[in-house]
């Protein structure tokens, strides 16, 4: 089926899935932002507003920050009329909104699927992001060529809401497990311990993962390229903390984490890597960098 495709969001991960899309299908970017209208023109059919792209497209694919935008955007379409259409939110959101935006827009006669990916731009650049989708699995499956163009890997996870239930269930896990590195690398060396023998007696234990494997590697060396921005993981990890308690059941750990991000923001890190939380233990341990 050649679909007609619009993309709303024109960042890191919107201009990947962007130039991957637009060799096979007819496709209509918008961002919100003039400038990087513009700048994308180059390389894409951009648009001048979402009412432009609503009306050019019968699928909707949003790539914004989270889910303040996405609600935004999601209304405004609503208002234009969504009948016929489909929304496919490949942003981290919240779960719940996302489920509550699903009633919105099936009522009004439109379709809406819950995508989440795992990966970054360069990953998506090839198209070979994971994604968790969330939804009508008939739907799920009708986009599911589309879905192929931008990911390595599609899994069907369940229903409207639990796409990004498992993406930010496995942000979760990810971004502990590298709370917990910035927290014992400046530990072990302010004991006199060499860490990288540590990482490397690490490797070969149980307590061993991937994620540990690179972020004690990077916070080791000092190597703060930025992959993954803390401003990022407290927002999803916040994400994880909202839904412990809309559910009624005990985060044991979310709550330490995130005060230990909301920290690395207050201390002026919000733009910088998530390897690079290990400052903090660093320098309140007076450790020479």
């Amino acid at each position: 089926m050649n679909f007609k495709i619009g993309i709303v969001g024109l960042g890191n991960m919107g201009e990947s899935f962007s130039a991957c899309l637009n060799k096979a299908f007819i496709l209509k970017a918008y961002d919100i932002s003039p400038e990087v209208r513009e700048k994308k023109g180059k390389d894409l059919n951009i648009v001048g507003s979402l009412k432009e792209l609503h009306q050019q497209s019968d699928v909707i694919m949003l790539s914004l920050p989270g889910s303040p935008q996405v609600e935004r955007v999601v209304e405004d379409l609503l208002k234009m009329g969504v009948s016929g259409k489909t929304i496919i939110d490949l942003s981290t959101s919240y779960p719940i909104s996302n489920q509550k935006l699903s009633e919105k827009v099936t009522e009004a006669g439109g379709r809406f699927l819950d995508a989440p990916v795992s990966g970054n731009k360069e990953t998506a650049a090839r198209g070979e992001v994971i994604t968790m989708v969330g939804g009508e699995k008939g739907v799920f499956e009708e986009l599911l060529p589309v879905f192929n163009h931008i990911s390595s890997k599609v899994n069907y996870v369940g229903g409207p809401g639990q796409g990004n239930t498992m993406k930010i269930a496995i942000v979760y896990l990810s971004v502990m497990n590298t709370i917990l590195s910035a927290e014992l690398i400046p530990f072990m060396e302010k004991m006199g311990m060499d860490t990288s023998l540590y990482r490397d007696m690490v490797g070969g234990s149980g307590g061993n993962s991937k994620n540990f494997m690179n972020y004690s590697k990077r916070m080791i060396e000092h190597d703060f390229h930025r992959a993954y921005k803390i401003d990022l993981a407290n927002k999803d990890l916040g994400y994880m903390q909202q839904l412990f308690a809309d559910v009624g059941v005990e985060g044991i750990l979310v709550d330490a984490g995130a005060a230990f991000l909301k920290r690395a923001v207050k201390e002026g890190l919000g733009n910088s890597d998530i390897a690079e939380m290990v400052r903090i233990k660093r320098n309140e341990y007076e450790l020479e960098d």
